[in-house]
């Protein structure tokens, strides 16, 4: 019976995870992001956001792991980023960055799922920006990935 139960409950929240768009238009950050880029290939349901680096620098969809990201890069967050997800990490979009005088990078992400004042795109209800900043202490929890070729509007 409760082996019943935990195969249950685990196919239930994989077929969740395999929805990434609901019937009210909230999207979760990988679909918003695969609605922006041509992204071959995912991570199925045990994965996360945070597990998208492979995928993206795969041949097929060829991305390239960048250290100062740019408006429209890909930054692929560790549940260990503060705000993410604790169990899946993030993904979204780069939009303005910042140069501190101090070191750290202040970065503007476009994303679904995160958060603040939202509003429409990409057929997802749920899209926000949310600023970051990168430091020292957190540096190791975030990548961005570059292949502009890769980006198309949604309309």
């Amino acid at each position: 019976m409760l082996m019943a139960m935990i195969f249950a409950i685990s196919a239930a929240k994989a077929q969740a995870d395999e929805k990434e768009v609901d019937e009210k238009g909230n999207c979760q950050c990988v679909a918003y992001v695969k609605k922006r880029y041509t992204i071959v290939g995912g991570v199925g349901a045990n994965g996360g956001a945070k597990d998208y680096g492979p995928i993206l620098t795969n041949s097929t969809n060829g991305f390239q792991v960048v250290a100062e990201p740019q408006n429209k890069d890909i930054a692929v967050m560790q549940p260990c980023f503060p705000g993410s997800h604790k169990v899946y990490g993030h993904i979204a979009l780069v939009g303005k960055v910042t140069k501190n005088s101090n070191g750290t990078i202040t970065v503007v992400l476009y994303g679904a799922n995160q958060g603040g004042n939202m509003y429409s795109e990409c057929g997802c209800s749920n899209v926000s920006s949310w600023k970051i900043t990168v430091n020292n202490s957190n540096k190791n929890c975030i990548k961005f990935y570059r292949n502009l070729s890769k980006y198309h509007s949604c309309d």
